[in-house]
């Protein structure tokens, strides 16, 4: 997803971001976009539950951060548009370190 979505996304956010630094508008869309974020990653830590535990000692409300951080296209920009990582290998790597951050082994 963190691959998908930053490629059609990123740069937006971004500028969303910076704007929210002196605008009342876009600070209120710039909330609204972190909360819709957070949302989603609640909804997929709750599905994945559903198939199977989560990484001992990691609570629900820790797996949503951790997913929450990994889902954030800052990381995207930083990385594939900045550091110039192909869209399949910053996905892989994604994948990898959610996995290991998230799932039980």
């Amino acid at each position: 997803m963190g691959a998908l979505l930053g490629s059609r996304a990123a740069r937006i956010f971004e500028t969303v971001r910076r704007a929210a630094d002196n605008a009342p508008e876009a600070a209120e869309v710039w909330e609204t976009l972190l909360r819709n974020r957070r949302a989603g990653a609640r909804m997929v830590i709750e599905r994945v539950r559903m198939l199977g535990p989560l990484r001992q000692g990691s609570d629900v409300e820790r797996a949503v951060d951790v997913l929450w951080i990994f889902n954030d296209l800052a990381l995207y920009d930083a990385v594939v548009l900045r550091c110039g990582w192909t869209e399949k290998a910053f996905s892989d790597w994604l994948s990898e370190r959610m996995q290991d951050a998230l799932l039980a082994s």
